[in-house]
């Protein structure tokens, strides 16, 4: 048997990596453990996929059994990935007040109706007059066409059935992460598994909002950093070119994924050659900001500031409430105690703790996690851990985004969390891949010691360590899937079809020229055949500049607002800008859940 074919046949047994580093007596025991191994277990792993002369994760390794492994994992890929897709179908098809009510917010309105603006020939705007930039770009660019349709929640239906698509995308991109990281196919498709089924995970990709494109985009731009750190230095200019590319993509889905960037061009600056230090880093970013450029000249022209209408009003209620309940507590307090809820009891009870509102079982297995590495160091820990480290390095921008989101502007929209979905199922993979490692090592120490006897030896195969991680991983996450749970996990506001009810209150009680306004203003100004200002200006500047300074009441009056429609909550917390009982006069309200009024705006005195 010749060196190569011993390397062929250990890489297909063992499950090692695709380049191979034996000492004289170690591949002694190897040959010997192989040779017992084959006769004892004719069904033995075989290879796993392994990177193409050119680094793409596509290309099989030519050692025997590749193929049909190929085909095996292909097949089992798919499936997953359509199964995601279902499940994602399911929701975007769902009832339009079920959609409401579970799982789009209010904000994924103001693209949709926006989007209908657009197609309909007013522009780029929510109430048909004002320009708006609030909003990122490549996901309203995508979904435009859909809203060209007269019928609205066909045209709501189809947008989320773009996002479910984009999550099955995603699905695969993360396969392709964990199979580049680590070449373990195995550890792969149970990654893949988690992202395709795991309930939270499933409900972003549909809310309506960028959310899902934003993953694809970010797991699009990890692929290319890993592709391109794994390549030889020094890389060539077209690769950085092509990084640069898609880095721009990724902040025209999410304008904050800017964040990712310092880390990486950093990473990349030192991981590159001296003859390419500077100059591939610096390609990267002058071709991400070619790609960006054009929205950044757009918002210029249109509100006279490349900053989004969205970014200093964007959670100003929520930010309100959070200072009330928080007075005794400095700024600094303040951001330190939000950012302590965020990372340590939101973020884990979201994705991985079965109960909503406990994070224990999440931080329980963190812990053990901590102590298996340190106590039972597996042949894969060197790998696996380097693997986190590009894993985190490439994921950093949404962790810095959430990071200051709670610390400096105090307020966290849930679909900040949906990027760390993407750490979540790498995570899952790592772990796998580890645990996989540690698998090997005992084969090793058994046939070591069977060796020694003289006793014959059978292989331990992977799959049984993969059916109990899928056996944990499906416990997990059918238990967030009951409907007790599934409340607290993601976006619940059964009150958003009283806002549905009361935009068709309005087509029915109100003249065709009222002109009405809310904070809460999406649903309303989707649904309603009356134009709808938004008043707590995530799409008007010019009104949260009016109620920062309180004089939202003379906004409504010099803007020939009818009307005024929003739950009480918001009026209580705008009162200084506009009071119900001297502003306003409550001709309605509407639902039971958080009842909505219909107030009338007084006329000045």
């Amino acid at each position: 048997m010749s060196s190569s074919t011993v390397r062929q046949h250990i890489a297909g047994l063992w499950g090692s990596q695709a380049t191979c580093r034996f000492t004289p007596a170690s591949l002694r025991v190897r040959r010997a453990s192989i040779l017992i191994v084959t006769m004892a277990d004719t069904q033995a792993a075989p290879a796993p996929l392994h990177p193409a002369s050119d680094g793409s994760f596509a290309t099989m390794s030519r050692s025997a059994f590749g193929g049909a492994w190929a085909v095996r994992v292909y097949i089992a890929l798919a499936g997953v990935t359509f199964l995601g897709l279902y499940l994602r179908l399911v929701k975007a098809w769902e009832d339009m007040r079920d959609i409401l009510a579970h799982t789009a917010p209010d904000d994924s309105f103001y693209y949709f109706e926006i989007a209908r603006n657009i197609m309909h020939g007013r522009g780029a705007t929510l109430d048909g007059e004002t320009v708006t930039t609030g909003f990122h770009p490549l996901w309203l660019l995508i979904t435009l066409p859909v809203f060209a349709l007269d019928d609205r929640d066909l045209a709501v239906h189809l947008a989320l059935t773009i996002g479910a698509v984009l999550g099955a995308v995603t699905t695969v991109l993360v396969f392709a992460i964990v199979h580049r990281l680590v070449r373990n196919p195995r550890a792969a498709l149970l990654a893949a598994g988690a992202f395709a089924i795991h309930p939270v995970i499933v409900t972003y990709g549909v809310s309506g909002m960028e959310t899902s494109l934003t993953l694809c985009t970010i797991a699009l731009f990890a692929l290319a950093l890993i592709d391109t750190w794994q390549a030889p230095a020094p890389r060539s200019v077209r690769r950085y070119a092509l990084l640069g590319g898609l880095a721009g993509l990724m902040m025209l889905s999410r304008t904050d994924t800017v964040f990712s960037l310092p880390a990486v061009l950093v990473a990349l600056c030192v991981h590159e050659a001296p003859s390419m230090r500077w100059r591939g880093p610096v390609t990267t970013a002058i071709v991400a900001g070619v790609v960006v450029t054009p929205w950044l000249i757009w918002c210029l022209a249109a509100t006279g500031s490349i900053v989004q209408d969205s970014a200093p009003a964007g959670g100003y209620a929520s930010r309100e409430i959070y200072i009330a309940g928080h007075a005794d507590l400095s700024d600094v307090g303040r951001g330190l105690h939000l950012l302590r809820y965020t990372f340590i009891d939101d973020l884990p009870s979201q994705f991985w703790a079965p109960y909503p509102d406990s994070s224990t079982p999440y931080w329980f297995a963190v812990v053990t996690g901590v102590f298996v590495i340190v106590l039972l160091p597996s042949s894969r820990r060197g790998e696996t851990l380097r693997a986190a480290g590009l894993a985190v390095v490439a994921l950093l921008g949404p962790i810095a985004l959430l990071a200051i989101s709670a610390g400096v502007r105090w307020y966290v929209a849930r679909w900040y969390f949906g990027p760390i979905a993407l750490g979540v199922a790498i995570a899952i993979g790592l772990a796998a891949n580890y645990a996989e490692g540690l698998l090997d090592d005992a084969r090793s120490w058994i046939s070591r010691r069977q060796m020694r006897s003289g006793a014959s030896l059978r292989a331990i195969p992977a799959a049984p360590l993969y059916v109990l991680l899928y056996l944990v991983l499906s416990v997990v996450l059918v238990r967030q899937f009951r409907p007790s749970n599934f409340d607290g996990l993601w976006y619940s506001h059964p009150w958003q079809t009283e806002a549905l009810d009361t935009a068709v209150w309005l087509n029915e009680h109100t003249p065709e020229d009222s002109r009405v306004a809310a904070y809460n203003a999406g649903i309303p100004a989707y649904f309603a055949d009356r134009p709808v200002t938004n008043i707590d200006g995530v799409m008007n500047r010019a009104a949260y500049e009016a109620l920062r300074d309180c004089r939202t009441r003379d906004y409504l009056r010099e803007q020939g607002i009818d009307y005024v429609v929003d739950s009480r909550p918001m009026f209580e917390i705008a009162k200084c800008a506009l009071s119900l009982e001297d502003d306003l006069e409550v001709v309605t309200e509407i639902g039971s859940i958080q009842p909505v009024l219909v107030a009338k705006v007084r006329p000045a005195e």
